[in-house]
């Protein structure tokens, strides 16, 4: 395997991220089962041939990207606002034809100034569901490495287990009922 940095990785990740939420269908969202099925991705690839480039739809980048992710209630509820007939149509458009990852980009960037907020990257989204996700101490590794779709354990934990000193604290604090 091919060395990448880490600016590579993320501006990989973020494209993979951006990729599977155009790509999310009606048909994946099951709000009877409380489920989402991420089974796809978009990506815009160059054609040699053409010297252009094509919108691409295919299966995500590896088996662990494809996956079922529960979905919280408080999520479920507003999500079935947005839930069209056809089970073909595009969750972001409600219609058959995709957002571009580009478009969704600059869609986002725009709706972080529209709303006063930060400027950040759209991958800053999943790092905080992450970590925020380890601070909960019910919310095992194993089940959060599945819902990112990562490989194994320890990619989720090289990537998002930075521990802070609030939990390092707690952690030495464990010791106190030894002593």
């Amino acid at each position: 395997m091919a060395y990448q940095s880490e600016a590579q990785l993320e501006k990989q990740l973020i494209s993979q991220l951006i990729g599977e939420l155009c790509a999310l269908q009606m048909k994946d969202i099951d709000l009877t089962a409380k489920t989402l099925t991420v089974g796809r991705t978009i990506q815009r690839i160059y054609d040699a041939k053409s010297g252009k480039t094509r919108l691409h739809i295919g299966p995500p980048k590896t088996a662990t990207s494809e996956r079922t992710i529960p979905l919280p209630s408080m999520l479920a509820i507003p999500l079935g606002k947005f839930i069209t007939d056809n089970p073909d149509h595009y969750f972001l458009t409600g219609k058959g034809k995709p957002t571009e990852p580009r478009t969704y980009r600059q869609f986002f960037a725009r709706f972080l100034k529209k709303h006063g907020l930060a400027k950040m990257r759209f991958h800053e989204v999943r790092h905080t569901f992450a970590v925020r996700a380890m601070e909960i101490p019910e919310f095992d590794i194993k089940s959060l490495s599945e819902i990112l779709g990562h490989k194994n354990v320890s990619f989720t934990l090289n990537v998002y287990g930075r521990a802070n000193l609030q939990q390092k604290t707690r952690c030495m604090n464990l010791l106190n009922d030894l002593l």
